[in-house]
């Protein structure tokens, strides 16, 4: 059900009262985050161009165990593409348990598209930036579950966007699929990069070579 439509001043409040106290029902999951965690010195002053650089660079491995469900379950209480949708919507509705999405209009990056969705609609999934295969292929399923689980439902790693771009990017990486919004592409590596080496994951040399090329093309690395 519906409950209204909420400017992001409403939101702010909101999220500051029912919906944090609800999307924060996290307390019993400390491997939930609603906001990403903060930036390490390192992070803040390394550029993309220099966290790509210091990647390790070696073929694919692991692919004999991939599942989803070697990410673990969702460990939150309202569920992580709540937490998504309310952190990405320009304007949302929740539903009288002050948690679920009902209703929102997003900015889709991956297409440069503004959507009006309703829940159940099929517009919308969620994506992760690195997917959860790569992350398997390069480094992940030498992982703690502890760590794949944190991985999966890092904020820093999710982005909406429409259901048919998140069903063709899958797996690939910026070798194999890049936004068709090709003003995001610069955002896209640079969000991959910085993805991978804050969990020390490595690039495939094609891979590397793409984002590579990608940063060659952007006005400003920093």
């Amino acid at each position: 059900m519906r409950t209204g439509r909420f400017t992001l001043g409403v939101l702010a409040l909101v999220l500051g009262t029912a919906a944090v106290g609800t999307l924060s029902q996290l307390d019993d999951a400390p491997a939930a985050q609603l906001l990403p965690p903060p930036a390490t010195p390192e992070q803040v002053v390394t550029s993309p161009q220099e966290q790509l650089e210091a990647l390790e660079v070696k073929g694919k491995a692991g692919s004999g165990g991939y599942s989803r469900n070697q990410f673990g379950a969702d460990p939150t209480a309202c569920g992580f593409r709540n937490a998504v949708l309310a952190r990405h919507a320009q304007y949302l509705a929740l539903d009288d348990d002050n948690c679920t999405v009902t209703w929102g209009v997003i900015h889709d990056p991956y297409s440069g598209e503004t959507i009006d969705f309703v829940r159940g609609d099929g517009q919308i999934e969620i994506d992760h930036v690195v997917s959860l295969s790569n992350a398997w292929h390069t480094g992940a399923f030498q992982w703690s579950p502890e760590k794949r689980q944190e991985f999966a439902h890092d904020l820093d790693n999710l982005i909406p966007t429409r259901t048919d771009l998140n069903q063709q990017k899958s797996g690939g990486d910026a070798a194999t699929w890049l936004p068709p919004n090709k003003s995001f592409r610069c955002e896209f590596a640079s969000l991959q990069i910085r993805v991978k080496y804050k969990y020390g994951l490595w690039v495939a040399p094609a891979e590397r070579d793409a984002l590579s090329r990608q940063l060659t093309l952007c006005p400003s690395t920093d």
